[in-house]
């Protein structure tokens, strides 16, 4: 009685082993392939050579299905026989993760007739051997991406069914990630803060040329040198200091590295960066993803490993703010700032206008700076710029006597009470408590002279306005005119004068505030012109005496 059994299968898993896949997307494409069978059925009794040892075989991967039909292979000779041939795929998938799991389901059997991949109950004869896959056998295990792995079968050995007497077969596997074979198709990495590291092994090896071709398992050339390329991205959550380096064990081979923007625009490279022929990239970057690029100088190619590190910057800062201080109103202030950390250039940003890391011309008053990094961060500070003078004007005043006949009255200005008041930046102008004097002030009154310098600081000093009033002068009777002009005058005037019975001891006379005379003529009648522009500027009386009696009129001199 014929026996038929479909050997038990196997299953191994895809996982990352002693690969460290901090990527976020670490699906694969893989292939397997049949390297050798192995049978040792004989059971028809027919001469020696004359045995059609027959194995069909069939792979189920656990994300993708049947990934693959069925392989049969047939070949006759005198058992135990050996059949090498390395052109016979099982498959190939995409998409795998490292958690797939495949199934290898095999049918092996020794044929009696001619339509050997059936088989036939009552013509074929096979063995049943319930062999056990030891599942030790890891892809990532065994080799590199792009490299084809061995030694997959139990107790470390090359077949699968190592306790198996008839049927046994070995089997080689190879694989990509599916990502990173271009600029817009990377291998992430995951978001990176400061004073992290990612790292990952990886290989740029080309498609090897038995291999299916469905899915590529091997990298391609897409720019720059004739190497194969593998690209990577990550996202950098803050400004940092970033090495991007396949200094490491891993690597062996001469690398190139190439880092751009997110925009797909280069910003930096190095060749030969570490030790060896090894690539190290160092900068400071702000926020943001940012791709890589790892391929070989020239056609190089083999295993790398890729390590992205961070380090912190500092934070924006102010590290010093100077002023210096404006005279009077001549706004020759300046001040600067200086900053720390941040990522540079700077860009500065004056309330004043002022676009570099100073300000000058600047005149008393707060001032706003706005800092900003190349990463936008963004700092502001105020600068107050104070001003030399800070104090109101020095005062100094006169005191005053004057006299007063019954019904005048007199106007006294800033200039007659102030003696020589002054201000380092100036005064702007002066303020009299009291300006206007008649007969209801007799006596001493306390006048305040203020003044205001053009910064607006005040200052005060007081004099005392002594006013008498005559009551025994009598109005000259028969004045018919009496008249003083210009006035103000800027040093002659003239003086009208119309009185009967004018005596050759009648005279006019110039008297200062003070009461004090300063000179006198012969009065005329009619007009006669009086010349004081050899005096200082002020209020000064022109008085006509005609024995008792006196008749004045107040004169301002100015120039």
């Amino acid at each position: 009685m014929k026996r038929v059994h479909l050997l038990t299968c196997f299953i191994f898993a895809l996982t990352i082993g002693q690969v460290n896949a901090q990527i976020t997307n670490s699906e694969i494409n893989f292939e397997a392939q049949s390297v050798r069978y192995w049978s040792n059925a004989d059971g028809d009794d027919i001469f020696s050579g004359q045995d059609e040892e027959v194995m069909r075989v069939e792979m189920y991967s656990s994300s993708s299905g049947w990934v693959y039909g069925e392989v049969c292979e047939s070949w006759s000779c005198d058992a135990p026989c050996y059949n090498n041939d390395s052109d016979n795929l099982f498959g190939a998938t995409s998409y795998a993760g490292f958690g797939t799991y495949l199934n290898f389901y095999m049918l092996a059997y020794e044929s009696d007739n001619s339509d050997v991949c059936n088989w036939y109950d009552n013509d074929d004869f096979a063995w049943q051997d319930y062999a056990a896959l030891d599942q030790s056998g890891v892809i990532t295990d065994q080799s590199y991406p792009g490299e084809w792995g061995y030694n997959w079968g139990s107790g470390n050995s090359t077949w699968i069914f190592s306790n198996s007497p008839n049927f046994d077969l070995e089997i080689k596997t190879i694989w990509r990630y599916y990502a990173g074979d271009n600029i817009n198709s990377t291998l992430n990495f995951p978001t990176l803060s400061n004073n992290t590291s990612a790292y990952h092994a990886n290989s740029n090896y080309p498609q090897p040329a038995n291999s299916l071709g469905g899915f590529s398992v091997g990298y391609t050339n897409t720019e720059e040198d004739d190497s194969p390329d593998v690209f990577y991205s990550f996202y950098l959550a803050s400004a940092a200091n970033v090495v991007v380096s396949t200094d490491n064990g891993d690597t062996n081979f001469d690398t190139f590295l190439r880092l751009y923007n997110s925009g797909n625009q280069q910003i930096a490279y190095n060749d030969d960066g570490g030790t060896g022929s090894t690539s190290v990239i160092e900068m400071v970057l702000c926020a943001g993803t940012y791709k890589i690029m790892v391929e070989g100088y020239d056609e190089y190619v083999g295993r790398f490993g890729l390590e992205v590190t961070t380090s912190p910057v500092g934070t924006l800062s102010t590290s010093a703010v100077s002023e210096s201080p404006t005279e009077c109103v001549n706004n020759n202030g300046s001040a600067s700032i200086s900053v720390t950390g941040g990522i540079p250039p700077y860009t500065y940003n004056w309330s004043s206008g002022s676009t570099s890391s100073s300000a000058s011309g600047l005149g008393e008053g707060t001032y706003t700076v706005s800092v900003t990094d190349a990463c936008g961060n963004l700092l502001t500070e105020q600068v107050v710029i104070s001003n030399t003078d800070t104090d109101g004007p020095v005062m100094f005043c006169n005191d005053l006597t004057f006299d007063l006949n019954q019904g005048e009255s007199i106007e006294i200005f800033a200039t007659d009470i102030d003696d020589g008041s002054y201000d380092d930046c100036g005064i702007d102008y002066f303020d009299l408590s009291q300006s206007f004097f008649d007969a209801s002030n007799v006596g001493v009154n306390t006048v305040t002279l203020s003044a205001t310098d053009i910064l607006g600081y005040t200052s005060s000093c007081t004099a005392n306005v002594t006013v008498n009033v005559n009551t025994a002068v009598q109005e000259i009777e028969n004045l018919r005119a009496w008249a003083v002009y210009p006035n103000p005058t800027n040093g002659q005037f003239t003086v009208k004068l119309e009185t009967d019975d004018l005596q050759k001891e009648d005279y006019i006379s110039i008297v200062d505030l003070y009461g004090r005379e300063i000179s006198r003529q012969q009065a005329q009648n009619g007009v006669q012109v009086i010349d004081i522009s050899h005096l200082t500027s002020g209020v000064y009386l022109v008085q006509f005496r005609k024995e008792n009696a006196v008749k004045s009129e107040r004169i301002v001199l100015q120039r």
